[in-house]
């Protein structure tokens, strides 16, 4: 309810404690980049390094007696660089299932040839891929 009323009176900047708790990654991410889309600067609290991508710089407060870490987190360049390797990988994992499946057919099928047997009745050594 609070990114709704956030979108609605559309402030110069924000600041979001815990507020994508509740919800996915994928929605998250929709809420960000509307926010950003529409002008609206974040200053986020969390515990969740996948909102990183959404900012320029990390405070990080340690807890011991006040101390504080401040530092840049990429160029929006390296940011996105890294989110295409991302998408990238995800979809090399995408293809897994299906090298998986196709693999299984092949031994499938050498495994029918190799059962078969030669024309000329002589023994054939079985075979498999690894």
């Amino acid at each position: 309810m609070n990114l709704a009323r956030l979108f609605y009176h559309k402030p110069k900047f924000a600041i979001l404690d815990e507020c994508t708790s509740a919800v996915s990654s994928d929605v998250e991410g929709l809420m960000y980049n509307h926010a950003k889309d529409i002008g609206i600067t974040l200053i986020t609290i969390s515990h969740r390094p996948a909102l990183f991508k959404y900012h320029l710089h990390l405070l990080k407060l340690t807890g011991d007696h006040g101390h504080w870490e401040f530092s840049t987190i990429g160029t929006p360049e390296e940011r996105q660089s890294l989110e295409k390797e991302m998408a990238t990988l995800q979809a090399r994992l995408d293809e897994v299932e299906e090298l998986k499946r196709r693999h299984a057919e092949i031994q499938k099928e050498l495994e029918v040839g190799m059962n078969s047997g030669p024309v000329d009745g002589t023994k054939v050594q079985k075979r498999g891929l690894f």
